[in-house]
């Protein structure tokens, strides 16, 4: 059973955990929530990618000077991705936060 973020990434999964038996399972995932794992996926998918080539780069092992520049261009997406992952994050976390104050769980931010 993959889990991402300790959120349940499909909805299979949530069907598997009532089928094996646990209690039952309620899923509140905000609108906000949904929206920012979403990119995140989407920039995840992107650096996956972008992972590939530079392996594929490196695996080459030239001195060509274009090469190099394209490792380099490579390595600075994955560095502009990692710090739009950052923020992203940051909102997932913030998003989580008010879910917890609104069901209570957490108390909320003092004012």
């Amino acid at each position: 059973m993959k889990k991402t973020d300790n959120l349940f990434s499909t909805q299979t999964d949530i069907s598997l955990l009532k089928k094996q038996g646990h209690c039952k399972f309620k899923d509140y995932v905000t609108p906000d929530e949904i929206k920012i794992i979403a990119q995140m996926r989407e920039l995840r998918k992107k650096g996956v990618l972008i992972r590939d080539r530079l392996n594929a780069h490196k695996s080459l092992n030239s001195i060509d000077p274009a090469i190099k520049q394209k490792q380099q261009n490579l390595q600075n997406k994955l560095k502009a991705l990692r710090k739009k992952w950052r923020v992203l994050e940051d909102l997932r976390k913030k998003a989580n936060h008010e879910k917890m104050v609104m069901l209570g769980h957490e108390p909320p931010p003092l004012t």
